[in-house]
C-alpha cells in the first residue's frame, strides 16, 4: 500500500509540472538519493554558529591568502605591466541617465524564485509593486550615476554555502553562491548595457573571448578550438595545446589593476570613479539555518553573484593576447586554450614554451595563478596516428620550472577531445552518465508508475544519449 502511494504521488507531481523544467528537476532530484548540497546538515545551534564563522572567515580570506603566498612582499595594487596601451582607444565612455521605463520593465521582468538579498526584500513584492517604486527607483539609479557613488546596502552580498565533493565538514569543499540585494541588479542592469555596448560598437573585445557575450557560447568556442585543429591536420601538421586553468579566477582580481586598465577602454573622469566605489567597501555575510556570520571586507575579486562582475573579468582578461608571440588563444571567460601548429614537434615545444613564458609574466603582473594540479592545467600534441608515431614525442612543456602534465584527452567546455580529434572520449563519457543514472532509476523504481518511469527515463537518461 506505501508502495503505491509513493507511486502515485510522484507520478501525480512528474504529471502537474512537466512542462516546467525547473520543477521537473527538482521533483527528480528529490526521488534520487544524494549528497548534501548546503553545509546545513548540522543542527546544534551552537555548532551551527561556530560553522557559520568558519565559512565567513573562509570564503572572504582565501583568494586574499592564495594571493600573499604566491605573491610575497610585493605591492599588490600596481604591478601590472601595460598591454592595454596596445588596446587603448581614442573614445570615452559617458554614462547616459536611465527612464523609467527602463527601470519598470526590469522589475516586471523578475523571477518571483529569485533568493532574497541581504535587505530580506522578496522579488514577488518588488515585482507586484513596480509601478510604485519605478520612479523612486530611477531617482536613486541616476543618482548613482551622477555621484559616481554605489549604495552601501546594494554592495553587501548574502552568501550560501554549497557542497562540491569529497568531506563535507571542510569548508574547502564548499563553494560560496552569493545573492546580491535585487535593487542592485538593476542599476547593475542599465551600467552593464551602456558599459558592453560601447565595448562591443568600438570593437574593443579581442574576438577570441567567447565568454558573457551576446551570440557567442560554449558551442561555438569548442567548434573554433575543433575546426582549428582538423584545419591543421588536413594540413599534414602536428598541433600543440597548452590547456589553461587558473585558480579561482574571478576572486583574485586585484582591483587596482583592474581600475588602472579601464581608462585604455575610455572610462575615464566620473565613470572611472563609479566603478571604483563598485569594487571598494564591499562586504559579504554567511547564513545558514537563520545563524549569520560577522559581515567581512572584500579587499580582492570581481563581485560574485553580480552582473557587472563577468563583464570586468573579460575586460581584464582582454589584453593576455597581447603577451603572446607565437600562438592563437581561444578564451571562454578564463577557459583558455593556446595553440601552435607545425610540421615539426620540436618547432611546436619550442614555440610554447616561448609563449608560456610570456605568459608566466603577465600572469604575475597581474596576480594571477595557474592552476598546475593534475586534470587542470594540462598539454596535449594532436595529429594523425601515423603522424603522432612519427614524431613519437611528448611535448615538454614548463610553467615557472614546472613541467606540465602531458595528456591524450582532456574535457574541454565539456567536451571530451582526444589527440587524434576521435568522438571516443564523448561516448564513453556519455556511456557512463548514462550507466549511472539508470542504476540511480533501477533503485527507486519500485516506487515509480511506468508512465513517471519512462518520463524520468526520457528526461534524465535518453537526453544523454542523444
Amino acid at each position: 500500500m506505501l508502495k503505491n502511494a509513493k507511486a502515485s504521488y510522484h507520478h501525480r507531481v512528474l504529471n502537474d509540472i512537466r512542462l516546467n523544467p525547473r520543477k521537473c528537476w527538482k521533483a527528480i532530484n528529490s526521488i534520487f538519493p544524494s549528497k548534501p548540497n548546503s553545509a546545513n546538515s548540522t543542527s546544534n545551534h551552537d555548532t551551527m554558529h561556530t560553522k557559520v564563522q568558519q565559512f565567513g572567515h573562509y570564503f572572504a580570506n582565501v583568494a586574499r591568502e592564495l594571493k600573499s603566498k604566491a605573491f610575497p612582499l610585493v605591492n599588490f595594487a600596481w604591478r601590472h605591466n601595460n598591454n592595454t596601451q596596445a588596446l587603448r582607444t581614442n573614445q570615452i565612455f559617458k554614462f547616459s541617465f536611465v527612464f523609467t521605463i527602463f527601470v519598470e520593465k526590469e522589475l516586471r521582468s523578475l523571477k518571483r524564485s529569485k533568493a532574497t538579498g541581504i535587505d530580506d526584500l522578496p522579488p514577488n513584492l518588488i515585482k507586484d509593486c513596480a509601478t510604485v517604486i519605478a520612479k523612486p527607483l530611477q531617482n536613486i539609479i541616476n543618482l548613482s550615476i551622477k555621484s559616481s557613488t554605489v549604495p552601501a546596502l546594494w554592495k553587501s552580498a548574502k552568501v550560501k554555502p554549497i557542497f562540491k565533493s569529497g568531506d563535507s565538514d571542510l569548508v574547502e569543499n564548499f563553494r560560496p553562491i552569493s545573492i546580491l540585494p535585487i535593487f542592485s541588479k538593476i542599476v547593475e542592469k542599465a551600467v552593464h548595457r551602456q558599459f558592453y555596448n560601447f565595448l562591443e560598437n568600438n570593437k574593443l573585445l579581442i574576438d577570441c573571448q567567447f565568454g558573457f557575450r551576446r551570440n557567442r557560447s560554449t558551442k561555438l568556442a569548442a567548434t573554433l578550438f575543433c575546426d582549428k585543429i582538423r584545419k591543421e591536420m588536413d594540413n599534414g601538421k602536428l598541433i600543440g595545446c597548452v590547456c589553461v586553468d587558473l585558480s579561482t579566477a574571478f576572486d583574485t582580481i586585484g582591483h587596482g589593476i583592474l581600475l588602472d586598465k579601464l581608462p585604455a577602454y575610455g572610462v575615464e573622469g566620473p565613470e572611472l570613479a563609479w566603478f571604483t566605489d563598485y569594487l571598494f567597501n564591499r562586504t559579504q555575510l554567511v547564513e545558514m539555518q537563520n545563524n549569520c556570520c560577522r559581515p567581512s571586507t572584500i579587499t580582492t575579486g570581481v563581485p560574485q553573484g553580480s552582473i557587472v562582475g563577468p563583464l570586468m573579468f573579460i575586460v581584464f582578461f582582454n589584453d593576455l593576447k597581447e603577451s603572446v608571440k607565437n600562438s592563437e588563444i581561444i578564451k571562454y571567460a578564463d577557459d583558455t586554450v593556446i595553440l601552435y601548429a607545425d610540421k615539426d614537434a620540436q618547432n611546436i615545444e619550442n614555440a610554447l614554451n616561448e609563449d608560456m613564458n610570456l605568459i608566466r609574466d603577465y600572469f604575475y603582473h597581474n596576480e594571477l595563478l595557474l592552476h598546475l594540479k593534475k586534470g587542470k592545467t594540462e598539454v596535449m600534441l594532436f595529429g594523425t596516428s601515423q603522424r603522432l608515431r612519427k614524431s613519437g614525442k611528448n611535448l615538454n612543456i614548463t610553467y615557472s620550472n614546472t613541467v606540465i602534465n602531458f595528456v591524450t584527452e582532456y574535457v574541454y567546455l565539456g567536451n571530451v577531445i582526444d589527440n587524434h580529434m576521435s568522438l571516443n572520449g564523448n561516448f564513453n563519457r556519455s556511456y557512463k552518465r548514462a550507466r549511472g543514472r539508470l542504476r540511480l532509476l533501477q533503485s527507486v523504481r519500485r516506487n515509480l508508475t511506468a508512465a513517471s518511469a519512462i518520463d524520468i527515463y526520457n528526461m534524465t537518461i535518453l537526453s544523454i544519449l542523444t
